[in-house]
Formats: C-alpha cells, sequence, structure tokens
C-alpha cells in the first residue's frame, strides 16, 4: 500500500515537473526567425518550441520542439484546437511567446482563458501599414503586444514600438 502511494506520488511530481515557463508557438519561415532573434529573452528559461511544419532546427530547437498539423483556414484547425488543449494541459505555461501566424491564435486563447498563461505577441517585420489577422485577433488579450513599424500604433495603441528586432 506505502509502495502504490508513493508511485503515485512520483507520478505527480513527474506531471508537474512538465510544467514550461514559455511555451513558443511559431509558424516557420519569417515568423520562426523573428522569434529565434530574440533567443537571449528566453534561453535561460525553460522553454519548448510549438511549430507547425518541418524545418531545420536551429540548436536551440533540438530536443525542444513538437511539430503540429500543418493548417491555413481550413478544418485542419479543429486537428490543431485538440493539440492546442493537449500541448497546454500537459505543459501548462507561465508564458506563450508568438509571432505568429495561425497556431498562435489558439494557443493564445486557450492558454489565457484556461490556465492563466501571459501572452506576448510580436508583430511580423513584413505588416508595415496593415496588421496581420494573428495580430488582430491575439492584440485584445495580450499582456504584451510589440510592432516593429510605427505606424501600426495606429491599429495597436498600446502596442509596444520595438523598431526591427531582425
Amino acid at each position: 500500500m506505502l509502495d502504490q502511494k508513493l508511485a503515485q506520488n512520483q507520478n505527480l511530481t513527474k506531471l508537474l515537473m512538465t510544467r514550461k515557463e514559455v511555451l513558443i508557438i511559431s509558424s516557420v519561415g519569417g515568423h520562426l526567425l523573428n522569434i529565434l532573434k530574440i533567443k537571449q529573452s528566453f534561453l535561460n528559461k525553460d522553454y519548448l518550441f510549438v511549430v507547425n511544419d518541418r524545418t531545420d532546427l536551429d540548436a536551440i530547437m533540438i530536443e525542444r520542439t513538437i511539430k503540429i498539423t500543418h493548417a491555413e483556414r481550413n478544418l485542419l484547425q479543429f486537428i490543431n484546437l485538440i493539440e492546442a488543449i493537449y500541448i497546454l494541459v500537459k505543459y501548462r505555461p507561465k508564458i506563450i511567446l508568438s509571432a505568429g501566424a495561425a497556431p498562435a491564435v489558439l494557443f493564445s486563447y486557450i492558454g489565457k482563458y484556461f490556465f492563466g498563461s501571459k501572452i506576448i505577441f510580436i508583430e511580423s517585420i513584413s505588416r508595415v501599414k496593415t496588421p496581420s489577422l494573428s495580430g488582430k485577433m491575439i492584440y485584445p488579450i495580450a499582456d504584451r503586444f510589440y510592432v516593429q513599424w510605427e505606424s501600426l500604433k495606429e491599429y495597436f495603441p498600446n502596442a509596444i514600438f520595438t523598431g526591427s528586432i531582425l
């Protein structure tokens, strides 16, 4: 009986130790490049990447990356929803960091409202005059929202203008 309770406590401890400080959600390509340019801000944290396609992994991503289904604005988003719930339940991140695109929206809303995650979003440098759809959707719930072009402050008045991070 005592051995069984001890085994249950060890399993609970393992489960609790899976919590990540930072969950980094990114589409591959330019979105991921933006995140990798600020890697010094999270390298000293317990972090995990979630990407939506195959990509060459940066050294800091090796053994710290989960690949989810690549979904655009289609029915595959339902698979992303299930993947997001599973990953968020498993890792319960304190912070969700993203520069977009689509997977960031699901993870941000679920993380914010069900797990109390802080949301940090970086609008893409390619968005000079008009905001991205992901940015427009995440802005209302973001704890910190960064833009790389001052012209976007018109759409995101509380955003932090950083200039280019590239």
